[in-house]
């Protein structure tokens, strides 16, 4: 024998009678983020040699900061 559930069961999602409420996502890690700032456009090179060669041996994490200081140098009319 097959019944028809009533219409309020049908969009009953929940098996609990009362709505759960959430806290929101839990951010187990606080943002690091570093700013340095160099006036010595020599510092620039010497750091971007730095992180290239770490790049050439595997570090992916550097290429946020290999932008930034290409975009640096641009700015100053150190490169083209």
């Amino acid at each position: 024998m097959v019944t028809n559930p009533t219409v309020e069961n049908m969009f009953n999602f929940t098996s609990s009678p009362h709505a759960k409420q959430g806290s929101g996502l839990y951010k187990d890690v606080v943002s690091q983020t570093q700013l340095v700032y160099y006036d010595d456009p020599n510092e620039l090179v010497t750091r971007l040699h730095l992180l290239t060669s770490s790049k050439s041996v595997g570090n992916t994490g550097v290429n946020n900061e290999i932008i930034s200081i290409l975009e640096e140098l641009r700015e100053r009319d150190i490169i083209v």
